[in-house]
């Protein structure tokens, strides 16, 4: 059996390192458009983090399935009984993986938004469903919830504590 060895400070520092470059080079290609008035196109689709399809998202989607190996790892390695939480957790987050990468959100958007307006709603009223993702997207984390709650309070404090900050700062 292969064995992987993980140094937690070096992945944290890796990532850390690459996510540093990622807003640098955001930054640069802001202060280039709004300071120095110089259009660097390419660029900016390459590393606005305001875009999708770039290296930025990229890295997202790559946050997304090694969150999901660490998942299945932790999941391997706890008790059976509990085995199905961090496993429903690897399809979450492989599907957001995917979501992330290929805009599947963007998508469920589009439909979402084209069902509303076939209704009696106006145009203004739907102004603030800009991202109409959200609405298919939030039942099924009521779903999830409703689903994991129990599993995820059986979870060791620290361990939940430091999932919660971690969905606090990636949803802010």
């Amino acid at each position: 059996m292969l064995r992987i060895k993980l140094h937690r400070s070096r992945l944290v520092r890796a990532l850390g390192a690459i996510l540093a470059v990622l807003v640098f080079l955001h930054l640069m290609v802001a202060f280039c458009h709004m300071v120095l008035h110089i259009r660097v196109g390419a660029l900016t689709q390459l590393v606005d983090m305001d875009m999708e399809s770039n290296l930025p998202t990229f890295f997202n989607a790559l946050l997304f399935f090694i969150a999901a190996a660490l998942f299945h790892v932790h999941g391997r390695s706890s008790a059976r009984s509990e085995r199905w939480g961090w496993f429903l957790m690897v399809a979450l987050f492989i599907f957001l993986g995917f979501d992330e990468g290929s805009q599947i959100h963007e998508k469920f958007g589009s439909f979402t938004m084209r069902l509303l307006s076939r209704s009696d709603m106006d145009q203004g009223t739907l102004a603030w469903l800009r991202n109409g993702w959200i609405i298919p997207y939030a039942a099924a984390v009521v779903a999830l919830v409703l689903t994991l709650g129990r599993w995820f309070l059986r979870l060791e404090p620290l361990l939940r504590r430091g999932l919660l900050i971690s969905g606090a700062v990636y949803v802010a």
